[in-house]
């Protein structure tokens, strides 16, 4: 949660470095129902906020009309996939997908028709809770000399 919290928010596949990285990946399955409920078997289209259809690319959604399935995470370790499936379940993280080119900027790229670039944020709830543990996570990681410890501590 620390590292989350310490850049807002991340591209899963960017959290795969160090103990975290592996060679498991995530999926969300899509019911058959629901993707064949879309008119014409189209997805819809419009703004980020409408729809998961409207920023994903069409190998993507061809990928799931017939896998019913998208790929959200790769090289992950087993403890990371727990970590963040705890941390999910716990409503103490969200997952919502993203454009492509946020995915890049965070420094994921996969290359799988199947991937949904898909960043994980913490939710109100765990900032409500774990907040004084977070700015310490986060003192230990920034030095004085960097700026933002002051801001972190709530000084500014």
């Amino acid at each position: 949660m620390g590292i989350i919290s310490f850049h807002g928010s991340l591209e899963i596949s960017t959290l795969a470095i160090d103990k975290f990285s592996g060679s498991r990946s995530i999926f969300i399955r899509f019911p058959p129902e629901w993707v064949l409920s879309a008119p014409q078997g189209r997805f819809p289209r419009g703004r980020i906020e409408d729809s998961i259809f409207s920023i994903i690319s069409p190998k993507t959604k061809t990928y799931i009309k017939k896998y019913h399935h998208v790929m959200i995470g790769a090289n992950l370790s087993e403890q990371a996939c727990e970590s963040l499936e705890n941390l999910r379940r716990r409503e103490l993280i969200e997952i919502k997908p993203i454009p492509f080119i946020a995915a890049l900027y965070d420094g994921t790229l996969i290359l799988n028709d199947g991937w949904l670039p898909t960043e994980v944020c913490l939710t109100t709830l765990a900032k409500k809770i774990y907040m004084k543990k977070l700015k310490q996570f986060m003192s230990h990681l920034l030095t004085p000399d960097v700026g933002f410890v002051g801001f972190m501590s709530g000084s500014l």
